[in-house]
């Protein structure tokens, strides 16, 4: 979205500002200055609140793009948990809701000397087959789920952009068994073009028979289809 890049840099500016003045009011028998704390929040609402709706907006398109049975039976969901009540309404009342809420949590705030209300401290969650994936999910799962993700935004690029984006991928074997690994790559066939590395011989059988394979030696880029020398130096 224009402007996010923006909104981060403007809410982590007066995020530190708030934080070192809960923290020095801590410090002071005479108090806190109210105003002041006033101030800084209102410095944080306008862009924490374009944060989250931000966020809000693109959560609900990627659950919409978001794979399911692409490993078998596993059905993944995810749910993005705000420390501000962000369902059902407009950026205005966004906005409200997260003044409101930062007042209400300014005497805890000052007693531990940092803001605990707002985008910093919301999280992402994701659930496999019901069940935490970050508590439950197997390597291979937690793996799976991430490359999920990453489809899911890889077609919200495409609607926006008429395009896929190129896909990079490191190591992509160091969680995924034979069978993910070919899911995985029957996937990124139709759609984009997917560089691989591995260091591993067990990973060229998994993909696709028309990929053009490099092998990396001395610092030489050579073609595991010819028998020539180097084709290119690094």
């Amino acid at each position: 979205y224009p402007g996010h890049v923006n909104s981060l840099a403007m809410y982590g500016r007066a995020l530190k500002q708030r934080n070192r003045v809960l923290s020095a009011s801590g410090e002071e028998e005479e108090g806190l200055d109210e105003r002041l704390l006033d101030s800084w929040d209102e410095a944080l609402v306008k862009p924490g609140a374009r944060i989250l709706w931000n966020r809000m907006r693109y959560v609900d398109q990627m659950k919409k793009e978001l794979p399911q049975g692409l490993f078998g039976t596993e059905t993944l969901k995810m749910h993005y948990f705000s420390t501000v009540t962000a369902d059902d309404c407009d950026l205005p009342l966004l906005e409200e809701r997260f003044r409101q809420r930062l007042l209400q949590a300014r005497t805890y705030d000052r007693k531990i000397g940092s803001t605990t209300v707002g985008p910093h401290r919301d999280d992402l969650k994701l659930f496999v087959n019901g069940k935490s994936l970050v508590d439950f999910g197997s390597a291979g799962q937690q793996r799976s789920s991430l490359l999920a993700l990453y489809f899911s935004q890889m077609e919200i690029h495409h609607k926006l952009h008429g395009f896929y984006p190129v896909f990079l991928v490191d190591d992509a074997e160091a969680e995924l068994d034979e069978v993910r690994l070919s899911t995985f790559f029957g996937y990124l066939s139709h759609r984009t073009q997917t560089f691989l590395t591995s260091a591993k011989d067990f990973l060229l059988p998994s993909a696709p028979r028309d990929a053009s394979r490099f092998e990396v030696q001395n610092g030489s880029i050579i073609s595991s289809s010819q028998d020539a020398g180097p084709e290119s130096e690094n």
